[in-house]
This record gives C-alpha cells, sequence and structure tokens, in this order.
C-alpha cells in the first residue's frame, strides 16, 4: 500500500520496497498488487501526476510494473476494495524467492533478502564510521585549541556515533539469530499439529 499524497517517496520506503522485491523474487512480481491510497486528500491532477511518477520511474514500482504487477487504486470505497480482493483472488499461488531459498536448504545468510539487508546495514556502519571520523577530527581540533566545551560536547556526539555504529553492526547478525528462533518456534507448532 502506497499513500499517494505521499509528496515524496523517501529513503526509508524505498529501501523496503528493495527488500520487498528481494523477498518476493520476479517469479511473484505477476501476483503483486500495489495499492495506493489516500486519493481524497489530493486533487484528481496531483493523484494523477504521482500515480504516474510511482509507474515510469525506475526507483519507484516501474521494475515490478514491468514484470506484470498492477497499481490499483483504493479511494475508500467499497467497490474498489471489492475490486482489489478479487484481483487477488484470481491470482495462483506461487512460492515466494525467501520460501524458495530456505526449501533449498540455504541459510538465511545466504539469501537474496538478507543480502540485501547485510548490504544496507553495511552502508549504514559506513555512514557511521565517517561521521564518527569527521567528529573525532573536530575533537582533535577542539583539543588543540583548548576548547574544553567544544570538546565534551564532541565526546559526546562521538559516544552517540559509536553506539549508533555498534548498533548497526550487530542488527543484522540478531535479525538472523530471531530468524532462526522463530523459525525453530513454527517448526515445533508444525510438528505438534502433524503429530
Amino acid at each position: 500500500m502506497h499513500r499517494i499524497s505521499d509528496l515524496r517517496v523517501g529513503g526509508s520506503a524505498r529501501r523496503d520496497f528493495r527488500m520487498f522485491q528481494e523477498l518476493c523474487g520476479e517469479e511473484a512480481y505477476p501476483n503483486v498488487i500495489i495499492v495506493t491510497n489516500m486519493w481524497g486528500t489530493v486533487t484528481a491532477e496531483d493523484g494523477n501526476d504521482r500515480e504516474r511518477e510511482l509507474a515510469t520511474k525506475g526507483i519507484f514500482f516501474k521494475p515490478i510494473l514491468d514484470q506484470r504487477a498492477k497499481m490499483l487504486r483504493h479511494d475508500h470505497t467499497k467497490h474498489s476494495a471489492h475490486q482489489i480482493i478479487q484481483n487477488l483472488i484470481d491470482k495462483d499461488p506461487v512460492v515466494l524467492q525467501i520460501q524458495r531459498e530456505l526449501g533449498e536448504g540455504m541459510d538465511i545468510t545466504q539469501t537474496a533478502a538478507y543480502k540485501q539487508l547485510d548490504k544496507e546495514m553495511s552502508e549504514l556502519a559506513a555512514r557511521h564510521q565517517k561521521e564518527l571520523e569527521a567528529l573525532e577530527e573536530e575533537m582533535a581540533d577542539a583539543e588543540r585549541s583548548q576548547d574544553e566545551e567544544t570538546r565534551g560536547e564532541l565526546q559526546e556526539e562521538v559516544r552517540k556515533v559509536e553506539a549508533e555504529l555498534e548498533k548497526a553492526q550487530s542488527q543484522a547478525a540478531r535479525l538472523a539469530s530471531d530468524y532462526q528462533t522463530e523459525l525453530r518456534r513454527i517448526e515445533e507448532i508444525l510438528q505438534v499439529k502433524e503429530g
């Protein structure tokens, strides 16, 4: 779902969409429906312009629309909701890329989705590392000029950035661990149901 009222698609929404693509895989794109909503909050002209941009720019939804995904409007009516549901009902089920990869015995860390996540986490860690280096340089300048107040402020910023860097470096590993725990829990539930 995407709010047509959003003036721009932010970095986190694009990142989430890239992850969605890696989870689904190209084979599942014909089963994807991108639903735009919040049509009552924009003029018809603005909404149409935004919809066209989302559908035609490669950084938005064009890559999966080119692979037979659909983009439909939900205009807050029963008719549009029913139309969306009908489009979903008519689809043949497909195995998602993440399901196929895990079914082939891949560890979660070998999947395309994890690799995408790892890439983004590495980029985030690199940005934090660069910010940390800049702060350390500023702190060294403050030390040379004996500016204790600035040095104290910078030390606090360094501590914050170091904490963010550590968080970014450990987050992917924690996600993989959480996934493995959840996978074991689901397998136990399935065994109980089968038994």
